[in-house]
């Protein structure tokens, strides 16, 4: 009863174990590697992205440049939004252009950015303060509140932007 079990010759206790450390090493250096190198390079179908109009107006030809390529529309209606798959995996620049309601040509550069199978929404949204009600101004001294004429709203400058452009990312929408 008093017997133990030896190891069988020729095989050390200590190689299955350092087997299969080494075998997890190579696995997590592996996983390592790839989240470094990251995972565009094994680049799937491209980048799925939607135009969103979010203005008060319609978009005229709007148009997404991309490399090696366009996406292109007659007319994106005002509230509406359009999606398509663009063949250009990894990061990359593009330029939407456009024409709003007084045929004025507007473009915008922007830098996509893709972020694993999340879907990237490109809003067009009316600038800030395009839409404001202008603040009271205060009556003169001595001067009652209730006769007094509104000011006039500022003058829109003309260097001033008449839209902004966000880029967002939106993942699987799991409240349907």
């Amino acid at each position: 009863m008093d017997q133990q079990v030896a190891p069988p010759p020729g095989k050390a206790s200590g190689s299955r174990t350092t087997a299969l450390s080494l075998l997890l090493n190579a696995v997590l250096l592996g996983w390592i590697a790839f989240a470094q190198l990251g995972n565009g390079r094994f680049g799937g179908d491209g980048v799925s992205l939607v135009l969103a109009n979010d203005t008060e107006e319609a978009m005229i030809e709007p148009t997404i440049e991309y490399p090696g390529g366009a996406f292109k529309l007659p007319e994106l209606p005002a509230g509406k939004s359009v999606g398509t798959t663009i063949p250009a995996p990894g990061r990359f620049e593009a330029t939407l252009t456009f024409k709003d309601g007084k045929s004025a040509t507007q473009s915008r550069k922007l830098a996509i950015k893709p972020v694993g199978e999340l879907l990237v929404v490109v809003h067009v949204l009316p600038a800030p303060g395009s839409n404001a009600v202008p603040p009271p101004t205060p009556a003169a001294p001595g001067e009652g509140g209730e006769g007094a004429s509104p000011a006039a709203p500022p003058a829109a400058s003309a260097a001033s932007p008449a839209f902004r452009v966000i880029v967002a990312y939106q993942g699987e929408n799991t409240n349907i």
